[in-house]
């Protein structure tokens, strides 16, 4: 059987720390560039990219029973 040190499972413990936020924080841009660009097309002109962005969103959007 192997036995860790205090000091294995805080430094292990912040790795996985450093990456949860790391992977947060693409996720935070990532989304809000998915919805920048979902707001310039609903914007747009164009009655295609608006009906594109109405029918994305009703499908991900959460609906009440």
């Amino acid at each position: 059987m192997i036995d860790f040190s205090l000091w294995d499972i805080v430094r292990n413990l912040l790795l996985a720390a450093r990456w949860t936020i790391a992977l947060s924080l693409i996720a935070f841009a990532g989304g809000g560039l998915v919805g920048l660009g979902l707001l310039v097309l609903r914007l747009s002109p164009s009655r295609a990219a608006q009906v594109f962005v109405r029918g994305y969103v009703q499908l991900f959007r959460a609906r009440r029973c």
